[in-house]
């Protein structure tokens, strides 16, 4: 899947446990909406 990104998005990152120096971002938080639970997302 491929999520769009924009400058000043909040999205939640997902790092990696065998290198802490990189992560993914697995949702990128809508305005105005609460960020989901972690079991939602």
């Amino acid at each position: 899947y491929y999520i769009r990104v924009l400058l000043g998005d909040r999205v939640t990152v997902e790092i990696s446990t065998y290198d802490l120096s990189r992560g993914r971002i697995v949702y990128r938080h809508k305005k105005g909406q609460p960020p989901p639970s972690e079991k939602e997302a």
